[in-house]
């Protein structure tokens, strides 16, 4: 019961720490256009980057737990999910520590997506005990969103702000989705 509580409040302060760092902002947070990665921005306002640093450590470090106690939740795989899982948790704090604006996609990029990788591969393996339609949706959504990324970075290398309108909705969309389908393992499918 512990671990569910630990995960539970890990999603909901992870999701409360992004929402409330756009809610402070330090310009208006356009929530279809902006990124994640904005909220990591040095000239945001302390309080801003406090939600969001505080909401993304908490989230990973929970969810480290979360996956290291998942043979509460499953039978199989147990290794592969964990090893999976704590990547993608920690690197999920790895784009906090090395943001977007100071390391440009090169390093930050490969955080995100270690970390979408990660989460999505232990998901993806608890799915083949679980057989969830959410768990599901989830992975089609993963791949939706690394297609539009991919297409945008590269239809838009030039002027990666012009690949907002494309990319921006769609990540906040599968995040969405992401943390109901952690939320349904922790709640057993």
């Amino acid at each position: 019961m512990a671990i569910i509580i630990i995960g539970i409040l890990a999603l909901v302060l992870y999701f409360l720490g992004t929402h409330l760092s756009m809610a402070t902002f330090y310009k208006p947070y356009r929530y279809w256009w902006n990124y994640y990665s904005d909220l990591a921005y040095s000239k945001n306002g302390f309080v801003s980057r406090f939600f969001n640093v505080s909401g993304t450590v908490i989230f990973g470090l929970g969810y480290s737990v979360v996956w290291l106690s998942i043979g509460n939740f499953v039978d199989n795989h147990i290794l592969l999910i964990q090893i999976a899982g704590i990547i993608g948790s920690l690197s999920l704090i790895g784009t906090i520590v090395f943001p977007y604006e100071k390391f440009q996609q090169v390093l930050h990029g490969f955080l995100v997506m270690l970390s979408v990788f990660g989460l999505n591969l232990a998901l993806y393996v608890i799915n083949l005990e679980y057989h969830s339609w959410l768990l599901r949706v989830n992975i089609v959504a993963f791949i939706v969103y690394f297609i539009v990324w991919a297409i945008a970075n590269l239809a838009f290398r030039a002027d990666l702000k012009k690949a907002r309108p494309f990319h921006s909705p769609v990540q906040k969309l599968y995040v969405l989705i992401l943390e109901l389908a952690l939320l349904s393992v922790l709640l057993g499918r």
